[in-house]
Protein backbone atom coordinates (compact mmCIF):
# COMPACT_ATOMS: atom_id res chain seq x y z
CA UNK A 1 0.00 0.00 0.00
CA UNK A 2 1.08 3.44 -0.91
CA UNK A 3 1.21 5.41 2.37
CA UNK A 4 0.38 8.68 0.32
CA UNK A 5 -3.05 7.00 -0.48
CA UNK A 6 -3.89 6.73 2.99
CA UNK A 7 -6.90 9.12 3.87
CA UNK A 8 -5.60 12.61 6.20
CA UNK A 9 -6.09 12.62 9.89
CA UNK A 10 -9.18 13.33 10.94
CA UNK A 11 -8.42 15.78 14.12
CA UNK A 12 -4.65 16.73 13.67
CA UNK A 13 -5.15 19.40 16.35
CA UNK A 14 -6.14 17.11 19.34
CA UNK A 15 -3.15 16.28 20.64
CA UNK A 16 -4.74 13.08 22.65
CA UNK A 17 -2.61 11.65 26.13
CA UNK A 18 0.44 13.07 24.72
CA UNK A 19 0.59 16.23 27.27
CA UNK A 20 -0.23 13.92 29.76
CA UNK A 21 2.37 11.37 29.72
CA UNK A 22 5.39 13.92 28.57
CA UNK A 23 4.45 15.62 31.80
CA UNK A 24 4.09 12.97 34.11
CA UNK A 25 7.85 11.13 32.62
CA UNK A 26 9.65 14.79 32.72
CA UNK A 27 8.36 14.90 35.83
CA UNK A 28 9.21 11.44 37.72
CA UNK A 29 12.54 11.54 35.32
CA UNK A 30 13.99 15.31 36.53
CA UNK A 31 13.23 13.98 40.17
CA UNK A 32 15.70 11.13 39.78
CA UNK A 33 18.49 14.07 39.08
CA UNK A 34 18.47 15.80 42.47
CA UNK A 35 18.36 12.52 44.22
CA UNK A 36 21.21 11.31 42.67
CA UNK A 37 23.33 14.53 43.63
CA UNK A 38 21.94 14.53 46.76
CA UNK A 39 23.40 10.57 47.33
CA UNK A 40 26.38 11.52 46.18
CA UNK A 41 26.92 14.63 48.48
CA UNK A 42 25.56 12.17 51.18
CA UNK A 43 28.31 9.90 50.44
CA UNK A 44 31.19 12.59 49.86
CA UNK A 45 30.17 13.34 53.79
CA UNK A 46 30.04 9.72 54.81
CA UNK A 47 33.44 7.87 56.61
CA UNK A 48 33.93 5.78 52.93
CA UNK A 49 33.87 8.11 49.29
CA UNK A 50 31.15 6.99 46.55
CA UNK A 51 31.44 3.24 45.94
CA UNK A 52 30.54 1.14 43.40
CA UNK A 53 26.82 0.95 43.80
CA UNK A 54 26.67 4.81 43.67
CA UNK A 55 28.44 4.52 40.43
CA UNK A 56 26.13 2.38 38.85
CA UNK A 57 23.28 4.06 40.10
CA UNK A 58 24.68 7.41 38.34
CA UNK A 59 24.94 5.30 35.02
CA UNK A 60 21.22 4.47 35.54
CA UNK A 61 20.09 8.11 35.90
CA UNK A 62 21.97 9.00 32.77
CA UNK A 63 19.94 5.95 31.18
CA UNK A 64 16.93 7.18 32.20
CA UNK A 65 17.21 10.32 31.28
CA UNK A 66 18.47 9.01 27.42
CA UNK A 67 14.69 7.02 27.55
CA UNK A 68 12.95 10.77 28.12
CA UNK A 69 14.85 11.82 25.51
CA UNK A 70 13.36 9.07 23.22
CA UNK A 71 9.65 9.52 24.30
CA UNK A 72 9.95 13.52 23.92
CA UNK A 73 11.12 12.66 20.38
CA UNK A 74 8.50 10.52 19.77
CA UNK A 75 5.98 12.90 21.32
CA UNK A 76 7.48 15.54 19.09
CA UNK A 77 5.84 13.42 16.44
CA UNK A 78 2.59 13.38 17.97
CA UNK A 79 2.83 10.61 20.22
CA UNK A 80 -0.09 9.75 22.62
CA UNK A 81 -3.23 11.21 19.74
CA UNK A 82 -5.73 9.01 18.20
CA UNK A 83 -3.97 6.74 15.23
CA UNK A 84 -6.68 8.31 13.10
CA UNK A 85 -5.21 11.64 13.83
CA UNK A 86 -1.95 11.33 12.48
CA UNK A 87 -0.31 10.85 9.21
CA UNK A 88 1.52 7.21 8.40
CA UNK A 89 4.81 9.00 8.50
CA UNK A 90 4.39 10.61 12.07
CA UNK A 91 3.05 7.24 13.19
CA UNK A 92 6.33 5.60 11.71
CA UNK A 93 8.43 8.05 13.42
CA UNK A 94 6.46 7.80 16.98
CA UNK A 95 6.71 3.91 16.99
CA UNK A 96 10.49 3.71 16.18
CA UNK A 97 10.94 6.17 19.03
CA UNK A 98 9.19 4.34 21.32
CA UNK A 99 10.83 1.07 20.19
CA UNK A 100 14.31 2.55 21.27
CA UNK A 101 13.25 4.12 24.52
CA UNK A 102 13.05 0.62 25.37
CA UNK A 103 16.39 -0.48 25.20
CA UNK A 104 17.56 2.05 27.67
CA UNK A 105 14.91 1.65 29.75
CA UNK A 106 15.61 -2.21 30.60
CA UNK A 107 18.42 -1.12 30.94
CA UNK A 108 18.05 0.99 33.80
CA UNK A 109 15.95 -1.67 36.08
CA UNK A 110 18.97 -3.68 35.47
CA UNK A 111 21.50 -1.44 36.38
CA UNK A 112 19.39 0.32 39.24
CA UNK A 113 18.54 -2.86 40.82
CA UNK A 114 22.43 -4.10 40.38
CA UNK A 115 23.39 -1.00 42.60
CA UNK A 116 20.82 -1.97 45.13
CA UNK A 117 22.05 -5.39 45.51
CA UNK A 118 25.76 -4.50 45.76
CA UNK A 119 23.98 -1.97 48.51
CA UNK A 120 22.51 -4.87 50.56
CA UNK A 121 24.81 -6.86 50.22
CA UNK A 122 27.45 -4.35 52.01
CA UNK A 123 24.64 -3.84 54.83
CA UNK A 124 23.82 -7.59 55.27
CA UNK A 125 27.41 -9.22 54.33
CA UNK A 126 27.62 -11.50 57.29
CA UNK A 127 23.97 -13.14 55.67
CA UNK A 128 25.73 -15.39 53.76
CA UNK A 129 22.22 -16.55 52.38
CA UNK A 130 21.00 -13.29 51.57
CA UNK A 131 24.19 -12.40 49.82
CA UNK A 132 24.05 -15.84 47.82
CA UNK A 133 19.75 -15.18 46.59
CA UNK A 134 20.70 -11.60 45.67
CA UNK A 135 23.49 -12.49 43.56
CA UNK A 136 21.72 -15.32 42.17
CA UNK A 137 18.88 -14.03 41.51
CA UNK A 138 20.46 -10.17 40.62
CA UNK A 139 22.29 -12.29 37.85
CA UNK A 140 19.35 -13.66 36.80
CA UNK A 141 17.40 -11.26 36.03
CA UNK A 142 19.82 -9.10 34.47
CA UNK A 143 20.32 -12.30 31.89
CA UNK A 144 16.43 -11.97 31.13
CA UNK A 145 16.57 -8.05 30.78
CA UNK A 146 19.63 -8.61 28.17
CA UNK A 147 17.32 -11.61 26.32
CA UNK A 148 14.70 -9.39 25.90
CA UNK A 149 16.74 -6.62 24.33
CA UNK A 150 18.15 -9.34 21.94
CA UNK A 151 14.39 -11.01 21.06
CA UNK A 152 12.51 -7.23 20.51
CA UNK A 153 15.27 -6.20 17.36
CA UNK A 154 15.52 -9.78 16.62
CA UNK A 155 11.96 -10.74 15.83
CA UNK A 156 11.44 -8.69 12.35
CA UNK A 157 13.47 -9.19 9.69
CA UNK A 158 15.03 -6.24 8.93
CA UNK A 159 14.01 -4.64 11.96
CA UNK A 160 12.78 -1.51 10.35
CA UNK A 161 9.67 -3.49 10.24
CA UNK A 162 8.70 -3.26 13.96
CA UNK A 163 7.51 0.28 13.32
CA UNK A 164 6.62 0.10 9.78
CA UNK A 165 3.62 -2.24 9.51
CA UNK A 166 4.07 -1.76 5.25
CA UNK A 167 7.59 -3.68 5.05
CA UNK A 168 7.77 -7.27 4.03
CA UNK A 169 9.41 -9.08 6.69
CA UNK A 170 9.87 -11.92 8.13
CA UNK A 171 8.46 -11.72 11.81
CA UNK A 172 8.65 -14.34 14.65
CA UNK A 173 5.16 -15.15 16.89
CA UNK A 174 4.74 -11.45 18.69
CA UNK A 175 3.80 -13.65 21.52
CA UNK A 176 7.66 -14.69 22.01
CA UNK A 177 8.63 -11.32 22.88
CA UNK A 178 5.42 -10.56 24.63
CA UNK A 179 5.82 -13.37 27.75
CA UNK A 180 9.27 -12.88 27.89
CA UNK A 181 9.03 -8.97 28.58
CA UNK A 182 6.04 -10.16 31.16
CA UNK A 183 8.06 -12.75 32.57
CA UNK A 184 11.26 -10.32 33.14
CA UNK A 185 9.19 -7.83 34.34
CA UNK A 186 7.73 -10.46 36.88
CA UNK A 187 11.07 -10.64 37.94
CA UNK A 188 11.87 -7.18 38.28
CA UNK A 189 8.83 -7.32 40.86
CA UNK A 190 9.44 -10.03 42.83
CA UNK A 191 12.89 -8.69 43.55
CA UNK A 192 11.84 -5.75 44.67
CA UNK A 193 9.16 -7.46 47.36
CA UNK A 194 12.03 -10.31 48.31
CA UNK A 195 14.77 -7.56 48.27
CA UNK A 196 12.61 -5.73 50.96
CA UNK A 197 11.05 -8.08 53.22
CA UNK A 198 14.04 -10.15 53.33
CA UNK A 199 16.02 -7.46 54.87
CA UNK A 200 13.16 -6.12 57.27
CA UNK A 201 13.24 -10.15 58.42
CA UNK A 202 16.59 -9.70 59.48
CA UNK A 203 16.10 -6.32 60.67
CA UNK A 204 13.34 -7.45 63.05
CA UNK A 205 15.13 -10.32 64.70
CA UNK A 206 17.72 -7.97 65.68
CA UNK A 207 17.84 -6.34 69.49
CA UNK A 208 17.18 -3.18 69.18
CA UNK A 209 14.54 -0.40 70.63
CA UNK A 210 11.19 -1.38 68.61
CA UNK A 211 11.15 2.87 67.63
CA UNK A 212 14.93 1.35 65.59
CA UNK A 213 13.56 -1.79 63.85
CA UNK A 214 10.24 0.29 62.53
CA UNK A 215 12.16 3.33 61.19
CA UNK A 216 15.20 0.69 59.46
CA UNK A 217 12.26 -1.38 58.06
CA UNK A 218 10.42 1.66 56.64
CA UNK A 219 13.42 3.13 54.91
CA UNK A 220 13.90 -0.61 53.35
CA UNK A 221 9.74 -0.82 52.88
CA UNK A 222 9.83 1.90 50.23
CA UNK A 223 10.83 -0.08 47.82
CA UNK A 224 7.42 -1.83 47.71
CA UNK A 225 6.29 1.60 45.92
CA UNK A 226 8.87 0.40 42.75
CA UNK A 227 7.04 -3.23 43.35
CA UNK A 228 3.79 -1.86 42.80
CA UNK A 229 4.77 0.25 39.80
CA UNK A 230 6.31 -2.91 38.47
CA UNK A 231 3.50 -4.49 38.25
CA UNK A 232 1.11 -1.82 36.96
CA UNK A 233 3.98 -1.76 33.96
CA UNK A 234 3.38 -5.53 33.73
CA UNK A 235 -0.17 -5.37 33.26
CA UNK A 236 -0.84 -2.64 31.40
CA UNK A 237 2.17 -2.77 28.58
CA UNK A 238 1.85 -4.26 25.21
CA UNK A 239 3.84 -4.04 22.72
CA UNK A 240 3.51 -0.97 19.66
CA UNK A 241 3.37 -3.21 16.55
CA UNK A 242 1.47 -1.21 14.49
CA UNK A 243 -0.97 -3.40 13.15
CA UNK A 244 -3.73 -3.25 15.49
CA UNK A 245 -6.86 -0.59 15.37
CA UNK A 246 -5.32 2.77 17.39
CA UNK A 247 -2.31 0.70 18.40
CA UNK A 248 0.17 3.12 19.02
CA UNK A 249 -2.90 4.83 21.00
CA UNK A 250 -3.35 2.21 23.13
CA UNK A 251 0.81 0.82 23.43
CA UNK A 252 1.71 4.28 25.02
CA UNK A 253 -0.93 4.09 27.77
CA UNK A 254 1.76 2.04 29.43
CA UNK A 255 4.66 4.81 29.30
CA UNK A 256 4.11 6.60 32.77
CA UNK A 257 3.89 3.56 34.59
CA UNK A 258 7.05 2.46 32.61
CA UNK A 259 8.92 5.72 33.32
CA UNK A 260 7.74 5.20 37.31
CA UNK A 261 8.89 1.94 37.90
CA UNK A 262 12.32 2.81 36.35
CA UNK A 263 12.23 6.28 37.90
CA UNK A 264 10.99 4.80 41.14
CA UNK A 265 13.94 2.14 41.40
CA UNK A 266 16.87 4.91 41.19
CA UNK A 267 14.89 7.10 43.55
CA UNK A 268 14.10 4.65 46.47
CA UNK A 269 17.21 2.27 46.08
CA UNK A 270 18.86 5.49 47.13
CA UNK A 271 16.91 6.25 49.92
CA UNK A 272 18.78 3.96 52.09
CA UNK A 273 22.10 5.64 52.17
CA UNK A 274 20.37 8.63 53.39
CA UNK A 275 20.09 7.13 56.98
CA UNK A 276 23.54 8.45 57.79
CA UNK A 277 23.08 11.74 57.29
CA UNK A 278 19.47 12.07 58.91
CA UNK A 279 21.37 9.90 62.13
CA UNK A 280 23.76 12.62 62.11
CA UNK A 281 21.89 15.72 61.84
CA UNK A 282 19.52 14.15 64.70
CA UNK A 283 22.49 13.26 66.58
CA UNK A 284 23.58 17.25 66.40
CA UNK A 285 20.12 18.43 67.76
CA UNK A 286 20.23 16.25 70.53
CA UNK A 287 23.74 17.67 71.37
CA UNK A 288 23.34 20.99 71.01
CA UNK A 289 20.11 20.19 73.50
CA UNK A 290 22.35 17.62 75.81
CA UNK A 291 24.32 20.83 75.86
CA UNK A 292 22.32 23.45 77.20
CA UNK A 293 20.87 20.98 79.82
CA UNK A 294 24.56 19.78 81.21
CA UNK A 295 25.58 23.29 81.63
CA UNK A 296 22.89 23.87 84.08
CA UNK A 297 23.35 20.71 85.98
CA UNK A 298 26.93 19.92 85.59
CA UNK A 299 27.24 18.41 89.29
CA UNK A 300 24.43 16.03 88.35
CA UNK A 301 25.96 14.37 85.51
CA UNK A 302 29.80 13.53 84.58
CA UNK A 303 31.98 13.73 81.69
CA UNK A 304 30.25 10.14 80.53
CA UNK A 305 27.26 11.17 80.16
CA UNK A 306 27.72 12.29 76.71
CA UNK A 307 28.61 8.86 75.53
CA UNK A 308 25.59 7.44 77.62
CA UNK A 309 23.46 9.28 75.62
CA UNK A 310 24.97 7.87 72.44
CA UNK A 311 24.46 4.32 73.79
CA UNK A 312 20.59 4.90 74.51
CA UNK A 313 19.84 6.06 71.07
CA UNK A 314 21.89 2.81 69.89
CA UNK A 315 25.04 4.84 68.26
CA UNK A 316 28.33 3.31 69.00
CA UNK A 317 31.09 6.30 69.41
CA UNK A 318 34.30 5.63 68.09
CA UNK A 319 37.59 7.33 66.96
CA UNK A 320 37.49 10.76 64.81
CA UNK A 321 38.54 9.93 61.00
CA UNK A 322 41.99 11.84 61.52
CA UNK A 323 42.96 10.39 65.17
CA UNK A 324 42.03 11.13 68.54
CA UNK A 325 38.75 10.71 69.72
CA UNK A 326 35.30 11.94 69.17
CA UNK A 327 32.37 10.65 70.81
CA UNK A 328 30.16 12.41 68.30
CA UNK A 329 31.19 10.36 65.13
CA UNK A 330 28.77 7.11 64.57
CA UNK A 331 31.25 4.05 63.49
CA UNK A 332 32.25 2.91 60.31
CA UNK A 333 31.31 0.10 59.03
CA UNK A 334 30.46 -2.09 56.05
CA UNK A 335 28.76 -5.26 57.35
CA UNK A 336 25.86 -6.59 59.43
CA UNK A 337 27.00 -8.58 62.68
CA UNK A 338 26.73 -9.68 66.43
CA UNK A 339 28.83 -8.79 68.78
CA UNK A 340 27.86 -11.84 71.22
CA UNK A 341 30.19 -10.38 73.84
CA UNK A 342 28.79 -7.21 74.42
CA UNK A 343 24.95 -8.31 73.56
CA UNK A 344 25.00 -5.79 70.72
CA UNK A 345 23.67 -5.95 67.31
CA UNK A 346 25.05 -4.19 64.73
CA UNK A 347 23.51 -2.93 61.42
CA UNK A 348 25.76 -0.76 58.68
CA UNK A 349 23.37 1.82 57.26
CA UNK A 350 25.72 3.31 54.28
CA UNK A 351 29.35 3.20 56.21
CA UNK A 352 27.89 3.47 59.86
CA UNK A 353 27.20 1.70 62.44
CA UNK A 354 24.11 1.37 64.22
CA UNK A 355 23.74 -0.78 67.33
CA UNK A 356 21.94 -1.07 70.54
CA UNK A 357 22.17 -2.85 73.70
CA UNK A 358 20.66 -6.35 73.88
CA UNK A 359 17.72 -5.14 76.10
CA UNK A 360 15.12 -6.08 73.53
CA UNK A 361 13.43 -2.59 73.88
Amino acid sequence: MDPSMLPPPVNPSDPGKGPLIIGTTWMLTGLCIPVIAFRFYVRSRAPSSPGLDDWIMLAATVLQITAQAFITVSYSYGMGKHDLDLTYNQLVNILKWVWFNIVPGILVSILARISITILLIRIFNRKSWLKVYLIIFTILQSIGGIMVIIIIFAQSDPVEALWNPLIPAKRWNPNIQLYSSYLVQSMFSFSDITYTFFPIAIIWKLQMPLKKKIGLATIMAFSLVTALASIMKTVLSQPPTGEQTDAQYHAVQSLPWAVAEQCLVIILGSVPTFASLIMRINLASIRSFGSSIFSKSKEKFSATSSQDSYLALGVRPTSGRFGGTRSDSPAPLDSVHHNNSSHKDIVHTDGYAVSSVGDGR
